[in-house]
């Protein structure tokens, strides 16, 4: 399952970076995989102040203890995690949701 983890650094990871700038897309990747996963693709990104997303491909268990090791590690705040869906599973949603959309009656 693909799954976007994002997050902002916090202010001491960001000077630990300043002193020691280098691409963290391969300590990501090794987290990933020693948790049975894939990095699909990382970016920066600033929302509130510099900050990194995250595309995996996991397992559903995976996915979520990726993210706590992350949140855990004292180098980011606001760390989010969503699971993202291929249109494939976009449409197979849509077609359940004809299937079943007869069968909720709100107030009944």
């Amino acid at each position: 399952m693909l799954l976007c983890i994002s997050a902002d650094y916090t202010s001491d990871a960001l000077i630990k970076l300043a002193q020691n700038p280098n691409d963290r897309q391969e300590a990501i990747g090794n987290l990933c995989e020693a948790a049975g996963a894939k990095l699909v693709t990382m970016y920066g990104r600033m929302t509130n102040g510099p900050g990194t997303m995250v595309v995996i491909d996991a397992p559903p268990l995976a996915g979520p203890a990726i993210c706590a090791a992350i949140a855990t590690s004292g180098a980011f705040q606001n760390v989010r995690m969503e699971r993202l869906f291929t249109m494939d599973e976009v449409s197979q949603i849509r077609q359940k949701r004809i299937e079943i959309g007869g069968v909720f009656r709100p107030g009944q």
